[in-house]
């Protein structure tokens, strides 16, 4: 189910009928169309309780990290860079290549990404909604620990191209340092950031 969200209204038809096992020529083309966007709408407001400590795939089992914000900068990088589409799930299963992790003792890895992807491309959709909810349970925790950061409408902190901005900053522009500052817990980045936004703050108010 995973493919509905990376294809054309009639490629999404075909693929959601054959996963049901039946023949969308039973309805118009139109009518075909309206139950799988009816289907669509309807999983997205599905309670699914919270997200599992782990789940398990093709006889292997995957973890979600212990506290969210003790995850390395690098995946809140790469969560933030997702062209992720609530309404068609669209790249969802990428965010579950993030969020749920063989060992999280490891270090951010490209390949491992890449690979998680495929992956859970074809693996229960249930797995992308859970993933979904925690990265939203991330952000949630980010507003709510860093709140001059996210004061007001300012969404920066979401910004993909940002989040690249603040590794660069946190290596000091060293490219021998990039490595360390992706591995830098979120916890520990988020609150250098608002701590140099304070000060920042706090200089402007004194002249």
């Amino acid at each position: 189910m995973q493919a509905l969200g990376t294809q054309t209204e009639s490629q999404q038809v075909e693929t959601f009928f054959k996963h049901i096992g039946h023949d969308p020529k039973l309805f118009t083309e139109q009518n075909s169309l309206a139950v799988v966007l009816t289907f669509i709408d309807t999983i997205s407001k599905e309670p699914i309780g919270e997200p599992p400590a782990k789940i398990k795939y093709n006889g292997v089992e995957y973890f979600k990290h212990d506290d969210l914000l003790d995850m390395p900068l690098k995946f809140l990088v790469e969560l933030v860079n997702i062209d992720l589409n609530y309404e068609t799930f669209e790249f969802a299963y990428a965010v579950t290549a993030l969020m749920y992790r063989r060992d999280w003792a490891k270090p951010f890895n490209k390949n491992e990404y890449l690979e998680g992807q495929k992956r859970f491309f074809d693996a229960p959709f249930i797995y992308s909604l859970y993933s979904i909810k925690l990265f939203g349970h991330l952000i949630l925790s980010l507003q709510e620990s860093y709140p001059i950061l996210y004061k007001g409408e300012q969404k920066e902190e979401n910004d993909g191209r940002k989040m690249y901005g603040l590794i660069r900053t946190l290596a000091n522009e060293d490219p021998t340092k990039m490595a360390l500052a992706e591995e830098m817990e979120i916890w520990r980045a988020f609150s250098w950031m608002e701590d140099v936004r304070i000060s920042e703050i706090n200089k402007k108010n004194e002249q």
